[in-house]
């Protein structure tokens, strides 16, 4: 297939991953989203960042939360391929 039909039209594509090996090899596809939300977290551009953890009995189910630390977004680093309902997180926000 044509790589066009399948993504429509784009300038530009990137390949990247974080450059914190640990944080790469922890992630599912290279960190990319979690180091950034590690680098505005830390330089004081962002409070927090909604993130999908795992659920503690059923791995595949995502569960949403606010991550305020650099611990807890890596609680959360790794794709979860289903529906989360991310909503739920902003009357926490709003408070």
């Amino acid at each position: 297939p044509d790589i066009k039909t399948l993504h429509g039209h784009f300038e530009q594509a990137y390949l990247s991953y974080a450059s914190d090996p640990v944080l790469r090899e922890k992630s599912t596809s290279g960190g990319v989203v979690s180091a950034l939300l590690i680098s505005l977290l830390e330089r004081g551009l962002i409070d927090g960042a909604v993130v999908i953890s795992s659920h503690e009995n059923i791995l595949w189910k995502g569960v949403p939360r606010i991550a305020r630390t650099k611990e807890e977004i890596l609680e959360a680093a790794k794709s979860k391929y289903a529906i989360s309902p991310t909503n739920v997180t902003f009357k926490e926000i709003l408070e």
